[in-house]
Order: structure tokens, then sequence, then C-alpha cells
């Protein structure tokens, strides 16, 4: 009897720890989407890979990027074609890990990102993304 009234005292625990209040009934929480760029550079005098912290990233949303070759780049992302000129819609710099991620401002529309190498002076990767609905992940290797 007494093995009886210990297993109807313990049942109650077990039934009320194995339901749990993280039932989310269906409901998934939304992840907003980011940008991560990776950015290193090297050297010819050495295999020895090295974070471009301090490199400058360009984001344009809504911007063609088959257009991106009529244009001139200019200093801190101006894009020039003439007497046209576009400006980044969004900037970031790269930080003391070589990375940096980033919350873009738009998801849905074509987006056109270039980064400007801190180390070697007017060298740029650019690459585009019809959406950023799944978010990106960039990585940049600037060599000689």
């Amino acid at each position: 009897m007494k093995k009886i009234l210990n297993l109807l005292l313990i049942f109650p625990f077990i039934l009320f720890n194995s339901c749990s209040k993280d039932d989310d009934n269906g409901i998934v929480e939304e992840k907003n989407p980011e940008i991560e760029i990776n950015v290193f550079y090297k050297t010819n005098t050495s295999s020895q890979i090295h974070y471009d912290n301090g490199a400058k990233v360009f984001i344009y949303y809504d911007f063609d990027p088959s257009n991106i070759v009529r244009y001139s780049y200019e200093k801190d992302g101006k894009l020039v074609r003439g007497d046209s000129a576009i400006f980044p819609d969004q900037t970031a710099i790269i930080e003391n890990d070589g990375k940096i991620i980033i919350n873009p401002n738009i998801i849905d529309k074509p987006t056109t990102i270039i980064v400007e190498s801190k180390f070697y002076e007017r060298k740029l990767s650019s690459g585009s993304f019809s959406s950023l609905i799944n978010g990106a992940k960039i990585t940049i290797y600037f060599n000689q």
C-alpha cells in the first residue's frame, strides 16, 4: 500500500513536468534576415590571410545590377554617370574580426552590395541579390 501511495504522489509530478509552457501552438517566430559580410586580404609576400578591418560596405536597394558597369565609382560609395549620381541606401564598416552583420532596411527588392577594401586602396568587390528575404552571406578575399 505504501508503494502505491508513493506512486500516486510521484505521478502528478511526472504529468506536470511533461507538459511544458514552450509549446508554440503552431506559431513560428520570425527571424529578421541578416546580411553577413566577411572581408579578408592577402599580400603577395605572404600566404597569410588577414582581416580587412575598416573596409567599407555600401548597399543599394532597388538598383539594377546590370547598370553598375555604366557608372564610375567615387569616394564613399557614390556612383556617377554623367550628371547623375547614386548614393548608397545603407552603409557599414567591417569590424575588428573582419566581419559585420547588417539588418537590411529592405528585403524584397533587388540589392547590390559594394565593398571597398581598407588595405588595398580603390579595390572593390560587388555582388547582387534578387531579394534578401532569406538573408545573405558574403565572403570576400582581396589580393594584389
